[in-house]
């Protein structure tokens, strides 16, 4: 090669490099104007001004078929079937006045304004039943909340308007921030624990904490009152209208009605009231407002009247509202789902007890969402805690987060049973996110008290798992294990479901009982279904196993989680424990759900062994088994 060609190849390899290098630069140059806001931001405490009010930009799915948010003629009775996924760009103009988190401080009294956008004072609001609905107001008593009243049925007409309402709350949110940077509180937190019987009242002193709330529809005001009121013609506020008397078979009656004998204070829970008559569990009657109240009695975390009563009130009066949400902004969430903002750690009562008044360390480096649901509680993975405390708070929701699927949801655990039940319920699993995080806007139900499922919430989730499991009745389930035949017409709840246990609390003698129950299965024309925590059928099975059974009996423990799938009025009967490990929840939760429960006490040996006898539970088996034959004319 001559010394001519070497320089020629030198000066073409030289401009283009520097062609390569211009156009290098020039695209560096140009990137942030095409910075694309990931839902998750970098967690660098470095913040690029330039890209504030930028759009958010997220990948498209399929085009959505749902209906808009919020409309009264939600069809409650699909809402199980998945919603299509719309496209999540949200641009905001930029706003002259940024929010700002700042210290608690008193609520200015109210203008007269309507903050939010709702629907003006006389201007009534139609539903599909025809009936007027009352209006939302933004008002500070009976505590500081956005409330929305309307009237007709809980589930078709009200739940809607409520939703409705977090929907426009939200949309005024997001235009009110623009593209505002998250905002990390302050270091001086005033810590509020839900366990306060105060708590909504007290809440309304931090203005960062927005709450709506769907209040409690009465005729008039004389009827808050428990003996001017009964669910039995209630469909505005509770979605179950019958309720069953409890009984109890001694000497659990003594145990509840002697001061402070067990150890979680069931005899202030019940008021010292107990029965032992198997015909009070027969007719129906109205829920008792002791219900809407409960929560757990703990001298370390709540203690009214040194643990021997509730407050007068929880056994006499009705709640002022039916579902409340908090929406808070620029909040740190913790692990087991509670949340700071500005100069408040918002911690609700649950099993959880992390009163602390400091951030969580290294918050700093956790990501950034744009939008947070929380579910998450203390154990909130277990079963037990999972299907009676945590789901229920994402029930009442299901409809605003299916229509904003950009929203992720803070749990526990991201797989496992948590995803599986989710993607049961319509929602993407890929939305879970846990552990320590930031949220620009974050949404917090009411917490769930330990053991004291919420009944409106839990009442939604089961009747949201009656329509999923209606629609697989076309499917094709394992053959149960027969019984003998009999003469007897096979009824319409089939099923004489017995839970198995071979851990802690196993019945001493579970093998002979079981046995027995077979029999008595086939003599009264039922199907015998062992449900056994070594062979557990798959999840669809088991929805459909317990949704068809007309008596259900079990040793306390989690296995009895699964009544969330029966009808209302089924048979409960739950061997429980003996002091000091004496356990209601199951009671509550069969209560509130609107089934009879029936409760045998161990005599010893809890909670390792449950100690009962297999004629005591036979017996009460074959009486509850005549009251259903005799209700259906056998």
């Amino acid at each position: 090669m001559t010394t001519e060609e070497v320089v020629t190849r030198g000066r073409v390899l030289w401009l283009v490099g520097s062609a390569v290098l211009l156009l290098l630069l020039l695209f560096y140059r140009i990137l942030p104007c095409y910075h694309i806001v990931m839902d998750t931001q970098p967690t660098s405490n470095y913040t690029d001004k330039s890209q504030q009010h930028l759009p958010t930009v997220r990948p498209l799915g399929p085009a959505s078929t749902y209906q808009p948010m919020g409309r009264a003629n939600t069809n409650w009775a699909t809402m199980t079937q998945p919603v299509g996924r719309a496209s999540t760009d949200q641009p905001h103009p930029p706003v002259s006045q940024q929010h700002s988190v700042g210290p608690a401080r008193e609520i200015p009294p109210w203008d007269g304004t309507n903050p939010v956008g709702l629907p003006e004072a006389g201007r009534p609001v139609s539903n599909k039943t025809g009936s007027t609905a009352d209006l939302w107001t933004w008002r500070r008593e009976p505590f500081t909340a956005y409330w929305v009243a309307g009237r007709g049925s809980l589930l078709a007409d009200r739940l809607p308007l409520y939703i409705q309402a977090i929907s426009r709350l939200r949309q005024q949110i997001q235009t009110e921030r623009g593209y505002q940077d998250w905002a990390d509180p302050g270091d001086s937190l005033t810590v509020l624990w839900g366990s306060r019987d105060d708590y909504l009242h007290t809440l309304g002193n931090f203005t960062q904490v927005q709450t709506v709330a769907l209040s409690w529809l009465q005729p008039d005001p004389v009827s808050r009152h428990h003996g001017n009121w009964s669910s039995l013609t209630d469909r505005s506020n509770v979605v179950i209208q019958q309720y069953y008397t409890w009984v109890g078979t001694e000497p659990l009656c003594d145990w509840i009605r002697t001061e402070a004998y067990t150890k979680a204070r069931w005899d202030a829970v019940y008021n010292r009231t107990c029965h032992t008559d198997l015909v009070e569990a027969v007719s129906p009657g109205s829920v008792e407002p002791v219900y809407f109240h409960g929560k757990p009695i703990n001298p370390s975390h709540y203690w009214p009247n040194d643990g021997l009563a509730y407050p007068a009130y929880f056994y006499t009066s009705l709640p002022q509202q039916v579902l409340y949400i908090h929406i808070i902004q620029d909040a740190i969430i913790t692990e087991p789902g509670d949340v700071i903002s500005g100069s408040l750690k918002l911690v609700p009562y649950t099993c959880s007890h992390d009163t602390s008044p400091v951030k969580p360390a290294g918050y700093q480096g956790k990501p950034i969402y744009s939008e947070v649901f929380i579910i998450t509680q203390f154990w909130g993975a277990s079963f037990f805690h999972l299907n009676l405390e945590v789901l229920p708070r994402l029930a009442p929701y299901l409809a605003f987060l299916r229509e904003n699927p950009q929203i992720k949801i803070h749990a526990a655990q991201t797989d496992g049973v948590t995803g599986r039940m989710l993607a049961l319920l319509g929602i993407d699993s890929h939305r879970l996110v846990s552990g320590v995080a930031r949220g620009k806007i974050v949404y917090m139900p009411q917490g769930t008290a330990c053991g004291f499922p919420q009944i409106q919430e839990l009442q939604i989730l089961s009747q949201v798992y009656h329509t999923v499991i209606q629609s697989l009745q076309s499917r094709p389930s394992p053959r149960p294990v027969q019984s003998r035949p009999s003469p007897r017409p096979v009824p319409s709840r089939p099923n004489l479901v017995v839970i198995h246990r071979s851990g802690q609390r196993q019945l001493t003698d579970a093998t002979a009982t079981e046995l027995g129950l077979q029999q008595l299965a086939a003599q009264y024309s039922l199907q015998f279904r062992l449900f056994h925590d070594q062979r557990l059928p798959s999840q669809e099975d088991t929805m459909r196993m317990f949704y068809d059974a007309a008596v259900i009996v079990a040793p306390h423990g989690a296995g009895l989680s699964n009544m969330v799938y029966s009808q209302p009025g089924t048979y409960v009967i739950e061997a429980v424990c003996n002091p000091p490990h004496v356990n209601m929840c199951y009671q509550w939760t069969a209560h509130i759900l609107g089934m009879r429960y029936h409760a045998v006490p161990s005599r010893a040996g809890c909670e390792g062994v449950i100690t009962v006898s297999t004629d005591v539970i036979t017996a009460v088996v074959r009486t509850y088994l005549d009251q259903i034959q005799r209700a259906r004319g056998g």
